[in-house]
């Protein structure tokens, strides 16, 4: 976390920044589009759904995860510098979603990891931040459906939150939920 949130290069630490905190894919994070990105409303979140950008891999669930503060920060920073534009349909990080540089926020994330890091084991990669999240919202005693459906990994439990959501499954659960993981420190 700390030698992403040093990163200079802006796109490249929200990128970073997104799988730490939301438990997403690389390729969902690289492929968001202006529009997946909802700042303003009582509940700021990010959307991870097929856009023209990229479609969902591996079986991911679409779905609506909440930005907790310091990300949230972090891309209201991003904005008031200009680097969203009006354009909806544009990509959220132009440096990394073309379809020429699949893998590209991978690798430069690998080497953040290696050389920022310290972290020269080769079993630690930038997908490792999505197994840290789940392991976080087990310690943190977040319930396996909701956990699953925050990291987009379906299942018959999470494609359920995903029909409850926004009828009776509040946007302000899974905020708690996320909280409570990032107050937890050790998780195995």
């Amino acid at each position: 976390l700390d030698s992403v949130e040093e990163c200079s290069d802006l796109e490249l630490r929200l990128i970073g920044l997104l799988m730490l905190y939301t438990g997403c894919r690389t390729s969902e994070a690289y492929g968001l589009a202006v529009n997946d990105l909802k700042l303003q409303g009582n509940l700021p979140h990010v959307i991870y759904r097929t856009n023209s950008l990229r479609r969902m891999g591996k079986g991911g669930l679409e779905r609506a995860v909440p930005l907790l503060t310091p990300l949230l920060n972090q891309f209201r920073s991003y904005k008031a510098k200009g680097h969203i534009n009006s354009d909806k349909d544009k990509p959220l990080f132009p440096s990394y979603s073309g379809s020429n540089d699949v893998g590209k926020a991978s690798v430069a994330l690998g080497k953040l990891l290696k050389d920022k890091a310290n972290i020269n084991d080769v079993d630690v990669v930038p997908y490792s931040s999505r197994h840290t999240f789940t392991d976080r919202a087990i310690a943190a005693g977040v319930a396996t459906d909701r956990a699953e459906y925050l990291t987009g990994h379906k299942s018959s439990s999470s494609s359920a939150i995903h029909q409850r959501y926004g009828t009776t499954t509040p946007p302000q659960v899974l905020l708690d939920d996320m909280v409570k993981m990032f107050k937890t420190t050790d998780w195995g």
